[in-house]
């Protein structure tokens, strides 16, 4: 079917197919490299999520503390409850805040592990007020245990959900500046943990040692944060933290820790007894927990500047893939429009040369019959079409033609043409000179 085809059609189906492939691979290109921007500007949106979800923890561990004091203070009603539900008002609105958040999120696009640490942490808020109730009610008679362990199911839920952040990414940026981030967290609450302990319970005789069991894992669970964060987090954040913990209550509290590890009432004496031991440790504690929430918010300053710098270097990519594939399809195209035209100009000027020249019409014959016969053109093609030149010792056709008389074949038909010696094979049309009636 192409072998008789026109050279256009020939020329078009040559070049379609490569340029339909590049069009094809540019496309996927653009496609994957579109979805990466996109994944990026989510994880950045999950940053921002899990900063504003940090600070939901850690007023929610303020309400933690204030609730099991008042609770475990209720027979005696010794401590006041205007602390606590001052705190919920606090709590209530950056619970609110959070979820308004969540809300903007398209979350039917994010990771599966996202989507299941999201429902929980979204699941624990909705129980809260329950909870509440029945710490004022105490229709279960919920002791300081019970209610401490109420808030830290939220507050873990949402530290699951930091840590989410980064599940599937393959920038290790942000992996590293998450997990340094998320454990840093935890760290901050084993510690606030430990300040609710009340360790004068410590110098009270326990058989079983529960009391010492629990005061044992705050401390086992705060070395094993502590642990993760010096793995995950940069030689620069490391110095920072270390440095900003420094200070005359890490002295007390070491000394505190090891006097209640060792099991010894008489090392914690030394130091004090009842409500003075108390308040040394809460005191020093506070301390604590209050550095490593300022050393918080420059992790997750750092976070939020990381995953913007994701997002941005991802966007920056999309342009210039745009850009890149843009100029390769318009490169290709002009190229094949170049090679197109140089292929099918000079057989369209051939024919059109074919057509107005004036050998092309017809001429009387020099026979009786006088009859008209066209006289047929030169065609230059590109490859040349004009007469050869004669070969020494050979007269030129229309010399041949004046000195030899016509013959006709024995049926009496006119002589036949002689075609034109030496001619391009690519040149269907004989020169006139070679024709003679």
């Amino acid at each position: 079917m192409l072998r008789h085809a026109p050279i256009r059609s020939k020329v078009v189906a040559i070049l379609t197919l490569p340029l339909v492939g590049l069009i094809a691979l540019a496309a996927v290109g653009i496609g994957t490299t579109l979805a990466r921007g996109a994944e990026a500007g989510r994880r950045n949106d999950l940053a921002q999520l899990a900063v504003r979800g940090n600070t939901l923890v850690h007023e929610l561990q303020a309400e933690r503390m204030l609730s099991g004091a008042w609770v475990a203070a209720r027979p005696s009603q010794a401590v006041p409850r205007d602390g606590m539900l001052a705190q919920r008002v606090v709590v209530d609105r950056t619970a609110s805040a959070f979820e308004q958040v969540v809300g903007r999120l398209d979350t039917d696009a994010y990771d599966p592990r996202v989507r299941q640490a999201l429902d929980r942490a979204l699941g624990e808020l909705r129980e809260l007020h329950a909870d509440r109730e029945v710490i004022d009610t105490g229709a279960s008679s919920p002791t300081a245990a019970a209610v401490e362990a109420t808030y830290s199911a939220m507050v873990s839920a949402l530290l699951d959900l930091n840590a989410a952040i980064a599940a599937g990414s393959d920038d290790e940026a942000l992996f590293r500046s998450v997990s340094s981030f998320v454990a840093l967290s935890r760290l901050k609450d084993t510690n606030d943990l430990e300040r609710g302990f009340r360790i004068s319970e410590l110098l009270v005789p326990d058989p079983e040692e529960q009391q010492v069991k629990r005061f044992i894992s705050f401390v086992t669970q705060r070395e094993s944060w502590l642990a993760q964060l010096r793995v995950n987090a940069t030689p620069e954040q490391l110095s920072h933290y270390q440095a900003s913990i420094r200070g005359p209550e890490a002295s007390r509290i070491a000394r505190i820790e090891q006097a209640g590890l060792s099991g010894s009432p008489a090392d914690l004496r030394v130091i004090g007894t009842g409500e003075q031991l108390d308040g040394t440790w809460f005191a020093a504690m506070t301390e604590r927990v209050n550095k490593l929430r300022r050393v918080e918010r420059e992790f997750a300053a750092q976070l939020l500047t990381t995953s913007r710098s994701v997002e941005s270097s991802a966007n920056r990519q999309t342009v210039l893939w745009l850009a890149g594939m843009a100029a390769l399809l318009l490169v290709t195209l002009v190229v094949s429009l170049l090679i197109a035209r140089s292929l099918i100009e000079p057989s369209a000027t051939c024919r059109t040369r074919q057509r107005t020249s004036p050998g092309s019409s017809p001429k009387r014959s020099s026979g009786s019959s006088g009859s008209m016969t066209p006289t047929r053109a030169r065609c230059r093609c590109p490859g040349g079409c004009s007469p050869s030149t004669p070969r020494p010792g050979m007269r030129s056709a229309g010399s041949r033609a004046r000195s030899t008389p016509p013959t006709r074949s024995p049926s009496g038909s006119p002589p036949s043409r002689r075609r034109c010696a030496g001619r391009s094979p690519t040149c269907s049309r004989t020169s006139p000179s070679a024709v003679r009636s």
